[in-house]
């Protein structure tokens, strides 16, 4: 991907609409560790972070989540230095075993699903009974 010039980047933020505001983000982090927290607490989940989008948001969920938990990362991705999703290039994946485990997965984006689907595809073939 190719790196902005440091007045592009400024431009960019000067010029971005708020979407929402860190309030509003803060709250849905905060309902969603309540959420996973109710229906994973028990099963010592697997969470995959997909690199690099996700990483904010598990910087944000992952304190907040009050029970056992091993972590990991993957890196893939459809875009490149693109807009528009194309082939999928695994760049970096999870080193830790999901045969048997809860697995959530932490992204950013969920877009037309294409990745997502690869990821599940991914999961079965190594550990069809966890997916």
């Amino acid at each position: 991907m190719k790196a902005l010039r440091d007045d592009e980047a400024r431009h960019l933020l000067e010029t971005a609409e708020l979407v929402c505001s860190a309030a509003s983000v803060s709250a849905a982090v905060t309902r969603l560790a309540r959420e996973i927290s109710a229906e994973l607490a028990d099963s010592h989940p697997l969470v995959l972070c997909v690199m690099r989008g996700a990483v904010v948001f598990a910087g944000q969920l992952l304190p907040q989540l009050r029970f056992p938990l091993e972590f990991d990362y993957l890196e893939v991705t459809r875009y490149g230095a693109a807009t528009r999703g194309g082939a999928i290039a695994w760049k970096v994946m999870p080193v830790a075993a999901i045969a048997g485990r809860v697995v959530l997965v932490l992204d950013d984006v969920l877009d037309e699903g294409g990745t997502w689907l690869r990821y599940a595809r991914n999961c079965w073939l190594q550990a069809p009974h966890a997916c």
